[in-house]
C-alpha cells in the first residue's frame, strides 16, 4: 500500500510541476516574450519537416497531373489531325466538283452557241494508252445516238474521234494518237494542211509542210472540215515551233492542242455532220 501511495504522489507531483511551468512559461511570454524566437525557430524546423515528409506525395501527385495533362493534350492533338484530313478531303472533294461544275458550265455554253450541231455529252470511263496510242472509253454509245466516225470535242478544242462505238459505251481515239489524220487550216492565211499527233499528249506535227509555206509560230490551226468530220472552223491548236529538216525542202511544224487533253472528264460527241470515215487501226 505505501507502495502504490508513492506513485500516485509521484505521479501527482509531476502532473502538478508540468502545470506549474507551463503557467509560468505562458506569465513569461506574455509579459515579455522571451519565447517568440524559439517559437519561430520551432515552427520553421515543424514546417521544414512537413515540407520534406510531404515533398514525394506532392512531386507523386504532380507528375500525376502532368501526365494526365500530356495524355489530354495528346488526345487532342489527334482530334485535331483527325479534323484537319476530314477537313483536306472535304476541301479536294470540292475543289474536284467544283472543277466538274465548271467543266459542265463551258459545255453547256458551248452548245448553246453551237446552234447548228447536235451534241451528246459524255464522261470519261477509262484511259487506255499505249506507246504511240493515246485512247479512252466514254460512257455513250450506241443507244445514247452515237456512231463510229463521229468527232468528240471539249469546251477548248478537238478532241478525238470515236473509232468504236458499243452499245452503252464508245472507244475514242485522241488527236495526239499517230494513227489520226486531222485535216486543219491555218486561220491567219486559210492554208490547208493536216496535222497527226506523235504518240504523246502535248503535241501535234503538220504532214509534209513546205519550208515556203505561210506559216508562223503563233498561227491557230482550226479545223478545215473537209472529210465531214470535224466542226468547221473548231480550234485545233497553236503552232509553237518550226524546225527545217536537213534537205530544206520541208519543216516540222509543231502544234500544241487546243484541247485539254488527258484533263477532262466530260466531252461532247458531235452527232451531226459527221460520216463513217473512221480512224484506222
Amino acid at each position: 500500500m505505501a507502495l502504490r501511495r508513492d506513485k500516485r504522489f509521484n505521479a501527482a507531483t509531476v502532473l502538478a510541476s508540468l502545470i506549474f511551468v507551463s503557467l509560468t512559461l505562458v506569465v513569461v511570454d506574455l509579459n515579455g516574450r522571451f519565447l517568440h524566437t524559439p517559437r519561430q525557430v520551432a515552427t520553421w524546423v515543424t514546417n521544414g519537416l512537413y515540407a520534406i515528409v510531404n515533398t514525394p506525395s506532392r512531386w507523386i501527385e504532380r507528375s500525376s497531373l502532368y501526365f494526365q495533362d500530356r495524355q489530354r493534350l495528346l488526345d487532342r492533338y489527334d482530334n485535331r489531325e483527325s479534323e484537319i484530313q476530314d477537313l483536306a478531303v472535304q476541301v479536294q472533294r470540292t475543289e474536284a466538283i467544283h472543277a466538274e461544275n465548271s467543266e459542265l458550265r463551258q459545255l453547256l455554253a458551248l452548245t448553246q452557241h453551237e446552234t447548228e450541231l447536235a451534241f451528246v455529252p459524255a464522261e470519261l470511263s477509262a484511259v487506255n494508252s499505249r506507246a504511240g496510242r493515246n485512247e479512252i472509253v466514254i460512257n455513250r454509245g450506241q443507244t445514247h445516238g452515237v456512231r463510229d466516225g463521229m468527232a468528240v470535242i471539249d469546251s477548248s478544242g478537238v478532241y478525238g474521234q470515236i473509232v468504236e462505238a458499243l452499245p452503252y459505251t464508245s472507244r475514242v481515239i485522241l488527236i495526239t494518237d499517230q494513227r489520226l489524220p486531222v485535216p486543219v487550216r491555218v486561220a491567219r492565211t486559210g492554208l490547208n494542211a493536216v496535222a497527226v499527233g506523235v504518240g504523246n499528249s502535248t503535241e501535234l506535227v503538220l504532214e509534209h509542210a513546205d519550208i515556203t509555206a505561210d506559216i508562223q509560230v503563233g498561227d491557230q490551226m482550226i479545223a478545215s472540215g473537209l472529210g465531214g468530220i470535224y466542226p468547221v472552223g473548231y480550234p485545233v491548236g497553236v503552232v509553237t515551233a518550226i524546225e527545217p529538216d536537213a534537205a530544206g525542202v520541208e519543216a516540222r511544224v509543231t502544234v500544241e492542242p487546243s484541247a485539254t487533253m488527258h484533263r477532262r472528264n466530260w466531252l461532247l460527241v458531235v452527232t451531226s455532220g459527221s460520216t463513217n470515215e473512221v480512224a484506222q487501226e
